[in-house]
């Protein structure tokens, strides 16, 4: 739900992330499982501790941290049950991450998808996602449409294993 944009790799270390060059998902087809503002603390891959808050802001929820230079905007799309897919957006432009999330009323799971897995290749072969290889060994499949995006993530939610968790500490209007 809130992973630093850049490369891909950095909280995702081997292994790979999708992507898109413009953000995909629009407001319109956005869900808001948040109030006003959520107050977490970050858990990444290394068990290091981050505190942080999700506000909304307008038609988007505005992603701050201790020690990320730029915020990032965040919009959620459900799925089902619990999980949604999240669309992380630099702040100031630019494309736009994507993955899979669980939330429950205390804790945020996001889970450790790979790009370039088995059930990508169909997508690749026909050229609905681009996948190119980054310096940490994985890969990055960018897709031009969030239907690419969402079936991909969707076909994942079976297996997911939860790789960071945001332990929320409190829930403003």
């Amino acid at each position: 739900m809130f992973r630093a944009l850049g490369a891909c790799g950095l909280l995702l270390v081997l292994s790979g992330c999708y992507a898109s060059t413009t953000p995909l998902l629009s407001p319109s087809e956005a869900a808001y499982p948040f109030g006003a503002q959520v107050d977490y603390i970050h858990f990444d891959t290394a068990e290091v501790q981050t505190q942080g808050k999700l506000q909304r802001e307008g038609d988007v929820y505005v992603r701050s941290e201790q020690g990320r230079d730029v915020d990032s905007h965040i919009l959620f799309q459900h799925l089902r049950d619990e999980f949604y897919l999240v669309q992380e957006s630099n702040a100031e432009g630019g494309g736009s991450n994507y993955d899979l999330v669980r939330i429950r009323p205390d804790i945020v799971f996001i889970y450790n998808l790979r790009c370039g897995e088995v059930t990508d290749a169909p997508a690749i072969t026909a050229g609905a996602v681009t996948a190119a290889p980054e310096s940490f060994g994985g890969l990055t499949c960018t897709a031009t449409s969030l239907d690419t995006i969402r079936e991909l993530i969707e076909s994942k939610i079976d297996g997911a294993i939860p790789k960071e968790e945001f332990r929320i500490l409190g829930v403003g209007p």
